[in-house]
């Protein structure tokens, strides 16, 4: 187990929210059920449009400018530069 991870919770908006911090990057961990959002940034909308077994269908919404990608296309992408 990793003894530098500091797990926090906090309830915003009637709803659990648990940050886990390793050094300076934290993760967000949240519970939605299907047709529920997040945003992030004030510009980018997180929808979870359906949960069937296993798998989580997302919709996002971002500007232009942001790319996404799913992290195994995302490292892809940046090992052929």
């Amino acid at each position: 187990m990793d003894t530098n991870l500091q797990i926090i919770e906090v309830y915003i908006y009637g709803f659990s929210v648990v940050c886990s911090k390793r050094g300076r990057i934290t993760l967000l961990v949240l519970s939605r059920k299907e047709g529920q959002s997040l945003i992030i940034a004030e510009n980018i909308k997180v929808t979870v449009l359906e949960v069937k077994g296993s798998q989580v269908r997302l919709g996002i919404t971002a500007p232009d400018f942001i790319s996404v990608n799913r992290e195994e296309i995302h490292y892809k992408d940046e090992q052929k530069l």
